[in-house]
């Protein structure tokens, strides 16, 4: 007797212990198996980043280099007897540059790991908001820091927040009656807060512009895992919010 109950006892511990422990082991490698599918997942989509940023790279300042060439020519017309025109092709031509030198900087922080963090991403927003606020002549405030310890960011999510910021304050620095401009930009090891807000006319005046460029907006903030809410209040405030996994 005792020694069937001993056999009826191993019985029970071979097809009830062990299974459970190979089920065990099989989800230890099926989370180790995501894992890297995640990792070979990110990797991709920061291949086809770089490519992309390539292109447009060359896209966009193949064809500014072309308006430099034409605004040249135009400039050697009108230097003999249109000193006016002449005035105003130099001034294009400058701002022609200046725009191409600035995206030529972004395209190549963009796809630098070194400045894939959240504390490199606030530093450029910092740097791109006060260039460009001193530049607009409005009166503004920028907020800027990063809170807490240090996260690495992929190439990808790291471009688009930047990218939302730079259309929200390229809104509100052209928003109709607009005369003070807040900028907040702040990071923490657990996500990101931004709100560009301006004091102009509003959602109501803008002509269904602000409506239009919300829809991009939103779609590249999903591609993100963000929220973007665009607000009337005395004026338009576009807020953001993204929280990172885990």
């Amino acid at each position: 007797m005792a020694s069937a109950r001993g056999l009826g006892l191993s019985y029970l511990i071979w097809h009830i212990v062990f299974p459970a422990r190979s089920l065990k082991r099989a989800h230890a490698e099926l989370v180790r198996a995501q894992q890297l599918l995640g990792r070979i997942e990110r990797q991709h989509e920061a291949e086809r980043l770089n490519s992309g940023i390539a292109g447009q790279v060359y896209d966009e300042l193949g064809g500014d280099l072309v308006k430099l060439v034409m605004l040249a020519s135009e400039a050697r017309t009108f230097a003999m007897d249109h000193r006016p025109a002449w005035a105003k092709v130099i001034e294009d031509i400058e701002r022609i540059a200046n725009e191409a030198d600035r995206s030529l900087a972004d395209h190549l922080w963009a796809i630098d790991p070194h400045h894939d963090s959240l504390a490199g991403l606030t530093d450029r927003v910092r740097a791109h908001c006060e260039r460009r606020l001193k530049r607009s002549r409005l009166v503004h405030t920028i907020d800027c820091a990063h809170e807490g310890p240090d996260r690495s960011l992929d190439p990808a999510t790291k471009r688009d927040i930047y990218l939302l910021l730079r259309e929200a304050m390229e809104n509100a620095i052209n928003s109709v009656g607009a005369r003070h401009i807040h900028v907040k930009f702040r990071t923490f090891p657990t996500g990101v807060d931004m709100e560009v807000r301006e004091d102009g006319v509003g959602i109501a005046g803008d002509g269904g512009a602000i409506g239009q460029g919300l829809r991009t907006r939103r779609a590249r903030a999903e591609h993100v895992g963000a929220c973007i809410d665009v607000l009337d209040e005395g004026g338009t405030a576009v807020r953001l919010q993204l929280a990172f996994p885990g």
